[in-house]
């Protein structure tokens, strides 16, 4: 494997009717986390200030021996509809947020 690179990932949006975003998709490709999801710390965070939804989201996943990935959202994640399924068999971990 490569030392230091990001763990590879797609990101998709969602889109509503007005063409506003209402959330994402991550997809991350779990090939090199070798123990699967055993020591993965996944977190869903808002940062910034809290001016009305002027927030950004960013989803931070920490994979033993591998770096920090993070990835920054236009918009302002809605923590209780955060899902994340991991799939043993496809060796992916799929994150779904919602906008707020």
């Amino acid at each position: 494997g490569c030392r230091g690179c990001m763990l590879e990932y797609d990101l998709a949006y969602n889109y509503g009717s007005e063409g506003a975003v209402t959330g994402a998709r991550v997809v991350v490709n779990m090939n090199r986390a070798a123990g699967g999801m055993k020591g993965v710390e996944l977190d869903v965070g808002n940062d910034g200030r809290a001016d009305g939804c002027e927030r950004t989201a960013a989803v931070r996943l920490q994979v033993p021996g591998e770096q920090l990935l993070q990835i920054r959202l236009p918009f302002e994640a809605d923590p209780d509809s955060t899902a994340a399924k991991f799939s043993k068999k496809k060796k992916q971990l799929r994150i779904s947020v919602q906008a707020c």
